[in-house]
């Protein structure tokens, strides 16, 4: 049985603290969110959504804090390191770029990283 070191707790709780904040905002429009039109329209796309007048997310200008908010958070550089989770624990050799030696742990905590690190 091998002991690998422990991840900084207090990194990690800071950043799902911050997202779950996030989540939690009053103001975000729930989703399931659909992009059309290449991303001029993000539209709420939740069960039933379809019988309702289309719920914009991003409009030009933005018009809901929350969702800017939240849409900077999930920012690519998160997206990489969660694809890279999700392919590690699939087994899978895919993952891209820089994060082919990246292992589950290490992309916990870049991502409790980039989270706590981005510019507000």
């Amino acid at each position: 049985m091998t002991t690998e070191a422990k991840l900084p707790s207090a990194e990690l709780d800071k950043a799902a603290d911050d997202l779950e904040a996030h989540l939690n905002d009053p103001e975000l429009t729930r989703g399931p969110w659909l992009s059309m039109c290449r991303g001029d329209r993000l539209l709420a796309d939740f069960p039933g959504a379809e019988f309702q007048p289309p719920v914009r997310v991003v409009d030009e200008p933005m018009s809901n804090g929350a969702n800017a908010d939240y849409i900077a958070l999930m920012h690519p550089g998160i997206g990489r390191h969660l694809v890279a989770l999700l392919r590690d624990e699939a087994g899978d050799t895919r993952i891209e770029h820089e994060l082919v030696e990246t292992s589950q742990r290490e992309a916990v905590l870049a991502i409790a990283r980039l989270i706590n690190n981005r510019p507000r």
